[in-house]
C-alpha cells in the first residue's frame, strides 16, 4: 500500500466542529495551542502548513492570523495573512491584550 497523501493525513488529524463555516480544530499535537504537522521529517505549524499547501498567498515576512482567535483552529477560511503588526492590532481590537 503507497503512502498517505500529506493532505490527506492532515485532515485525520481535524475535527471539523461545524459544517458551516466553523472551526476546523487541530486534535494531534499541539505546542501552545498551536498545531504542530509533521511531513518528511520536517515539523509544520498546522495552519500555517495547510494555507501554503492550498497555495493561498502569502508574501515575505507574512504571518497567518486566525479571524477565529482560536490557535487549533486550521479552516482556511478562518486563517488570513498580516504582518506582526496586524496581529498584535488584532488582540488589542479583540480585547486579548
Amino acid at each position: 500500500m503507497g503512502k498517505q497523501s500529506d493532505f490527506v493525513r492532515f485532515m485525520r488529524s481535524v475535527e471539523i466542529a461545524d459544517q458551516e463555516g466553523g472551526c476546523w480544530n487541530w486534535k494531534r499535537s499541539t505546542y501552545e495551542g498551536y498545531g504542530h504537522f509533521c511531513v518528511d521529517r520536517i515539523h509544520h505549524i498546522a495552519h500555517r502548513w495547510i494555507y501554503k499547501h492550498l497555495n493561498l498567498p502569502l508574501k515575505d515576512g507574512e504571518i497567518i492570523r486566525h479571524r477565529c482567535d482560536n490557535p487549533s483552529c486550521v479552516n482556511p477560511d478562518h486563517l488570513v495573512p498580516g504582518t506582526h503588526k496586524d496581529n498584535m492590532q488584532d488582540m488589542i481590537d479583540r480585547g486579548r491584550h
